[in-house]
């Protein structure tokens, strides 16, 4: 219920203005209503008001005869227009800037709120240092990888992003945004951005490449992206008991600065290092102090086990894995460790084996007899995925094990935690200005890979105040100040029907010095009106097919966290992957 109130806050807010400026000015108010369609419950009031709330939550409006022509949207006046006062230019440019001047002065208000009582935010997203540079990337969300572009670009860890295509960037969500709403493009095509870096005192500018990273299974929604990841404070928070890292005495409070001897910026760098096996040297700041211990990885078994196939009898490395989903009902794939054998499946979706053999399989049992009843033979596996069935032979040898996965670790836990910042109203205002104005500007840009489909209608919008009260109540106000000025900002764009293309009706009969017919103005209206709920229409569809596909992801990924184990240490021997 929340949900809807914070969202028909924010609509009754711009509706208000409109119809607090008719009254001061004078004009007649016909209709005050939440909600497009017919009249679902309301009561008269002085004047003659119709105060309702309508069938279809797509917006509001405040009907206003003497303004514009809208009855084939809003429904027919209670006067003609012919028989009411022509307002003056001034009153309609009042009537219609007084919505989004007070969706400007509420996000103003929510914003000094969320200023007091200060705004949760992951620390990493408040740096512009680079924490980790990934060497590949999988666009398509399956075993497919290509090199990542920052990688290519020559990127490192430690390096500061100071700007992108020339606009200044001092966050981490900043610099996501930024390369997102990019619209360079490369001779070839290619998409492009210019990174102004700042490395050991020095500043340079690098061409990047970004690639199109699926981010929505259902959706098919991509996204420009390079394949980096903000710097982060390493601070144990925890030490796993028996593990290398008690014995070498690390304590919860530490915070990890070097690994051998160089600047570590993320925890990416530790475990790149220590699935090495080798000791590793850390730098530790403890208190005041700083210090150095020696710590030797140690293998241990971090999931359940689970089916493991290799392509040969002596392989040691798994091809591929499987895990039976809850109650039984099917196997479904946890990983894929090459990247040939399966390069067309997307583990984003719920893939689940459908045969072996051509015989049904839902247990590790079942998937354990066929591959032995082949006797030597090669294997065919059926793959049911969101696109239809893979098929994947096996080689006669290939073989199957219950076994775990392994890392090798040395045993701490990491503290994670939400960091509090009380940014002003004026920087918080102008930061969704600068999102507003960049994605508006992708939209428009032929250049760009921003889509009208990637925009959010009332659904998306729904969804989002719904996740965000799950998690903080600041967050919900901190996007309520996002949506008042997101809806500011395209009411007043000079579009028919919009708050921004009656403005420049009133200026063109201004101009023109006498009025448009009133046949010309309904038609237009009514026109836009069409293809503006057209579009919601559109943007919906493509809000359902969101959520439909993380709904599956997290589906999925809930079914595989169920297989994940707190590493257990001190023991003499750990079983290979």
């Amino acid at each position: 219920m929340l949900v809807f109130v914070f969202l028909g806050v924010s609509i009754f807010v711009h509706e208000l203005g409109h119809f607090l400026a008719a009254r001061w000015r004078g004009l007649k108010v016909d209709r005050f209503s939440i909600g497009f369609g017919p009249r679902l419950f309301g009561w008269k009031g002085k004047g003659g008001t119709d105060y309702r709330i309508s069938l279809l939550p797509l917006g509001g409006y405040v009907a206003l005869p003497q303004l514009a022509d809208m009855e084939g949207i809003e429904g027919k006046a209670s006067e003609p227009k012919e028989a009411l006062p022509t307002p003056s230019f001034t009153d309609k440019v009042c009537v219609l800037l007084a919505g989004a001047t007070f969706n400007f002065l509420f996000a103003i208000v929510v914003a000094c709120v969320l200023w007091q009582v200060g705004q949760p935010v992951a620390p990493e997203t408040q740096t512009n240092v680079v924490g980790y540079v990934a060497a590949e990337m999988s666009p398509e969300g399956d075993a497919r990888a290509v090199p990542s572009p920052a990688f290519e670009a020559g990127i490192l860890p430690g390096d500061k992003i100071l700007k992108i295509d020339g606009v200044n960037v001092s966050r981490f969500d900043e610099i996501t945004n930024t390369i997102m709403t990019g619209t360079g493009r490369a001779p070839d095509g290619r998409p492009q951005a210019v990174f102004t870096i700042e490395r050991d005192g020095k500043i340079f500018d690098t061409d990047v490449f970004p690639v199109l990273v699926r981010i929505n299974a259902v959706s098919g929604d991509r996204v420009r992206k390079v394949g980096i990841s903000p710097a982060q404070e390493l601070v144990v928070g925890r030490v796993l008991e028996k593990s290398p890292a008690q014995a070498a005495g690390l304590l919860p409070g530490d915070e990890i600065l070097k690994l051998d001897g160089k600047p570590l910026y993320g925890l990416q760098g530790i475990l790149e290092k220590t699935r090495e096996g080798a000791a590793v040297s850390l730098t530790i700041k403890r208190g005041d102090e700083l210090i150095e211990k020696t710590v030797t990885p140690q293998e241990v078994p971090v999931t359940l086990p689970m089916l493991q196939t290799y392509l040969s009898k002596d392989a040691t490395q798994s091809a591929f894995s499987l895990f039976a989903l809850e109650n039984g009902r099917a196997l479904a794939l946890f990983s894929i460790d090459d990247e040939a054998l399966l390069s067309q499946v997307d583990l984003e979706n719920a893939v689940l084996l459908e045969s072996v053999s051509g015989q049904k399989v839902s247990t590790p049992e079942q998937y354990l007899a066929a591959l032995a009843a082949a006797k030597g033979s090669a294997v065919k596996l059926e793959i049911l995925t969101t696109d239809g069935s893979v098929g994947l032979t096996l080689p006669a040898d290939a073989r199957a094990e219950l076994q775990p996965h392994t890392l090798w670790t040395i045993g701490v836990e990491f503290a994670r935690s939400l960091k509090i910042v009380h940014r002003t109203p004026f920087e918080q205002v102008a930061d969704v200005v600068n999102i507003t104005w960049r994605t508006l500007s992708s939209l428009v840009s032929p250049s760009s890979d921003v889509g009208v489909s990637m925009l959010s209608g009332p659904v998306g919008i729904l969804r989002v105040y719904h996740q965000l009260l799950d998690v903080d109540l600041r967050l919900v106000l901190w996007f309520t100040v996002l949506l008042n000025i997101n809806l500011a900002i395209l009411n007043l764009l000079p579009l028919p029907v919009l708050d921004g293309g009656h403005i420049v009706f009133a200026l063109f009969e201004k101009l023109r010095g006498r009025p448009i017919p009133q046949r010309v103005l309904g038609t237009v209206n009514g026109v836009f009106m069409l293809l503006l709920l057209g579009m919601i229409l559109y943007v919906t569809f493509f809000d359902s097919r969101r959520w439909q596909g993380d709904s599956r992801l997290e589906n999925i990924t809930l079914e595989r966290a169920r297989h994940y184990v707190s590493p257990s240490f001190g023991q003499e021997e750990t079983t290979q992957k």
